[in-house]
C-alpha cells in the first residue's frame, strides 16, 4: 500500500512477498522434521540448531525488507498534521487508538474483507487441527501418511505464482470462488471417503493436492485485496491509515487462531474424545467429523456467502483512487458523477455527502481532517 498507488504493481509486489510467504511456510515445516530425522527427538540440539537456522532467516529478511523497499513521496499521501501541534497523554494516545481501531469496522469494505478473512482462515485452522485425528482415528491411516498428506501444502509456492497472473486477468471475487470451491469439494470428498472406509492413499493425495491448492488460493486472495482496502478507507476519513487497517487484521487473526484451536480442543473433549487412545470412542469419531466438516466446512461456507456481496475490484478501485486525487486536489463534490457516488456508497456503506471530509462517526476526532477547517 506505501509503496505504490497503481493496482497492477500492488499486486505484483503482494504476489511477491506472497510467495516468499509460501515458501517461508514450507521451510517452516520442513526443515524440523529433518532436523528430527537427522538428530533424534530426546535431544535439545536440534531445537537449537532450527532457532539458529530459522534466526538467521529472520535477520536476512529484515535486512532485505530495509533495503529494497520505499514509501510514496510525501505529496502523494494524505497525512495528519494537526497529531504534532499538542503533546498526547499516554492514557488519551490509548483512547484515541482505540477509537481509531474500532472506527475501522464502520467502513463497509473493510468489515466485509475482515470477515471474509478470518472465516476462512480460522476455517482453515479448525480443519488443520483435527485433520491428522481425521486421518488416524477416522480414516485408518498412519500418522506418517497423515503428515505427507499435509505436505502437499508446498504446492502453495506454486498456487501463489498463478494466483499473482490470475488477479491481473480475473476479480478476486472469482479466485474467491475457485478457492472455496476447491476446499468444500475436497472436504465432501473427505467426507464421503470416511463413509465409504477408503484408504487408498492415490486417491487422497489428489484430494490433498486439490485442497491444498484451494487453501493456498485462500490464503493469497486475502492479502492481494488488502493493499486496497486503505483507499477506501481514505476517502472516509480523509486520510491513509494502512497502519491502523493492517494492526487490526493481524491482532484479530492471531487472536482467532489461538482461540479457534483452544475451541476445537475443548469441544473434542467435551464430547469423548480421549487422549493417546490408540482406538477413538464413536462419540469421539463423531466430534473429529463435526469439528472437522460443520466447523471448518461451516466457516468457509460463511465466508462464500460474504464474498458474494463484496464489490471491490479493479474497476471500482479506479473510481475510488480517482475520486480521491480528485478530491485531494481541490475538486468540488458537487461535480462527481452518480457512477462515483454508487461506488462510494458500495464500498464505504456512507452516501457519497458523507465522505470527505470524514464523518465524526466513522473516525477517531483526534485526527478528523475537518478540524484542520
Amino acid at each position: 500500500t506505501e509503496m505504490t498507488d497503481v493496482y497492477e504493481e500492488r499486486t505484483k509486489l503482494s504476489t511477491c512477498r506472497m510467495f516468499f510467504s509460501s515458501i517461508a511456510t514450507s521451510l517452516a515445516t520442513f526443515i524440523p522434521g529433518q532436523l528430527f530425522k537427522v538428530m533424534g527427538t530426546n535431544s535439545t540440539i536440534p531445537f537449537f540448531v532450527n532457532g539458529l537456522i530459522f534466526g538467521i532467516i529472520f535477520c536476512l529478511a529484515l535486512w532485505t525488507t530495509a533495503w529494497s523497499t520505499w514509501e510514496l513521496p510525501i505529496n502523494k499521501i494524505t497525512v495528519d498534521s494537526s497529531s504534532n501541534t499538542k503533546r498526547r497523554s499516554p492514557m488519551q494516545a490509548l483512547k484515541e487508538d482505540c477509537l481509531a481501531y474500532f472506527s475501522t469496522f464502520k467502513v463497509k469494505s473493510f468489515r466485509q474483507h475482515l470477515m471474509i478473512y478470518l472465516f476462512s482462515f480460522t476455517g482453515k485452522d479448525v480443519v488443520n487441527t483435527v485433520f491428522a485425528f481425521f486421518c488416524i482415528y477416522i480414516l485408518g491411516i498412519s500418522a506418517t501418511d497423515a503428515a505427507n498428506l499435509m505436505s502437499m501444502s508446498i504446492v502453495g509456492i506454486v498456487v501463489t505464482l498463478v494466483g499473482g497472473y490470475l488477479i491481473n486477468k480475473v476479480s478476486p471475487k472469482s479466485l474467491y470462488y475457485l478457492s472455496y470451491a476447491c476446499c468444500l469439494l475436497m472436504l465432501a470428498a473427505y467426507f464421503a471417503a470416511s463413509k465409504a472406509g477408503m484408504r487408498n492413499m492415490s486417491i487422497l493425495f489428489i484430494v490433498a493436492l486439490i485442497y491444498q491448492i484451494g487453501t493456498s488460493l485462500l490464503g493469497f486472495v486475502p492479502w492481494q485485496v488488502y493493499p486496497f482496502i486503505p483507499d477506501v478507507d481514505e476517502i472516509v476519513c480523509g486520510e491513509n491509515r494502512a497502519g491502523t487497517l493492517a494492526s487490526v487484521m493481524s491482532l484479530l487473526r492471531n487472536s482467532t487462531a489461538a482461540i479457534a484451536t483452544v475451541l476445537v480442543g475443548m469441544f473434542l473433549d467435551a464430547h469423548g474424545f480421549v487422549k493417546g487412545a490408540h482406538v477413538q470412542p464413536a462419540d469421539g469419531k463423531t466430534a473429529i467429523l463435526e469439528a472437522m466438516f460443520i466447523g471448518g466446512g461451516g466457516l468457509i461456507v460463511l465466508a462464500l456467502i460474504v464474498v458474494a456481496q463484496f464489490k471491490l475490484n479493479k474497476k471500482t478501485h479506479a473510481v475510488i483512487v480517482a475520486e480521491t486525487k480528485r478530491l485531494r486536489e481541490g475538486g468540488s463534490k458537487k461535480d462527481a458523477t452518480e457512477e462515483t457516488k454508487k461506488v462510494v456508497k458500495e464500498l464505504t456503506g456512507y452516501d457519497y455527502s458523507r465522505v470527505w471530509p470524514a464523518s465524526p462517526d466513522t473516525v477517531n476526532p483526534a485526527i478528523d481532517p475537518r478540524k484542520e477547517k
